[in-house]
């Protein structure tokens, strides 16, 4: 069998840009470079389908290419053989080792270090396929700064899972989360919703931010700092609720039931601000939200203590400071335990 030829193999055009797109994978772009992929992408259903097998290959392959897998590594010779005649290969993948090498590559090399990242998967291409979506996902303690290919800002707090394609259709931009994330929707001139879907909801905006958690005890909750925001049971429009910023909506799957109320709860970006304020609030709630934001069960001893309030902001501060400045405002004590924290005697002020 002659070698592989994939420039010829490959369905794309003759201006495509491949170090526009070998930026794009390495997650380098402008918000205008951002806009050029996704226009790229719109021109034509074969330009799409290359860009969903290039980053699926990007995010499955190995970032050395030693440690490939069998398959890779014969992909891996079949391509040198091919190219041998051009330019040797240039793996480039996201590291601080790499990202300044972008002036100096020829776009041969570029096109090519692209190809090899396509070449591992590309025995998929030639059957078809769902489209791909790529899949962020957050453990215990650890948050996520993402830009989606709109230009959309998201934070993903911890043990959430954020699902997205590589483009945007042209009808609207949808994603699917579970746990919690802020996002910043950008507004484009087009008009094309950005849709969150959680849960049996659908949060819709045109640009905006809001925050938005799955797993809150009563369900769905979007909560609106900017902009306006439709929150509706999926394939359910007439039961929806408008939210502007200070409102608060939710959605309880038992139920299917959407409402709204004011935001009372000033603490429901702490995860993502790192900052903690309480206005003359109840004891007991204060405790509540140390207990959401410290991963630490912290209770009172004495309900009385409870109903007394609180007034203070805490940035960044470790626990140990907070119950400190806590316990002296009501002459309580602090008592750690194995696995949870109690506040113990005090009085109201």
């Amino acid at each position: 069998m002659p070698p592989l030829d994939l420039f010829n193999c490959l369905p794309m055009h003759d201006e495509t840009n491949w170090e526009l797109l070998a930026k794009y994978l390495a997650g380098e772009c402008t918000a205008a470079e951002l806009q050029q992929v996704t226009e790229w992408v719109r021109a034509d259903r074969r330009n799409h389908q290359l860009l969903q097998q290039m980053t699926q290959a990007w995010e499955l392959s190995p970032r050395d290419h030693a440690q490939a897998q069998p398959n890779s590594q014969a992909l891996w010779q079949r391509l040198q053989v091919s190219m041998r005649h051009k330019q040797p290969f240039v793996a480039v993948h996201t590291t601080s080792q790499t990202r300044r090498l972008w002036p100096q590559q020829t776009l041969l090399r570029i096109a090519a270090s692209v190809l090899l990242v396509l070449g591992i998967g590309l025995g998929a291409y030639y059957w078809p396929k769902e489209p791909t979506l790529i899949t962020q996902l957050t453990q215990t303690q650890q948050q996520k700064t993402l830009t989606l290919p709109d230009g959309t800002k998201v934070w993903l707090n911890e043990g959430s899972k954020l699902s997205y394609p590589p483009a945007f259709a042209a009808a609207r931009r949808e994603v699917t989360l579970e746990g919690e994330a802020y996002f910043e929707v950008v507004h484009l001139r087009q008009h094309q919703p950005f849709v969150v879907k959680a849960r049996g909801a659908e949060t819709t905006v045109l640009g905006t931010s809001f925050d938005v958690t799955t797993d809150a005890p009563a369900g769905v909750t979007v909560s609106v700092v900017t902009g306006r925001v439709q929150l509706a049971q999926a394939n359910a429009a007439d039961r929806h609720v408008l939210l502007t910023k200070g409102w608060t909506g939710v959605y309880n799957p038992a139920t299917q039931q959407v409402q709204r109320d004011s935001t009372t709860d000033l603490n429901f970006l702490a995860w993502k601000t790192g900052v903690l304020t309480f206005r003359k609030t109840p004891v007991r709630d204060v405790m509540a939200a140390l207990t959401t934001y410290y991963h630490r069960p912290i209770v009172l001893q004495d309900s009385t203590l409870g109903t007394c309030r609180f007034t203070g902001t805490f940035v960044r501060q470790p626990l140990d400071s907070v119950l400190q400045t806590v316990s002296l405002t009501f002459d309580a004590q602090v008592r750690r335990q194995a696995n949870s924290i109690t506040l113990q005697g005090g009085t109201c002020q």
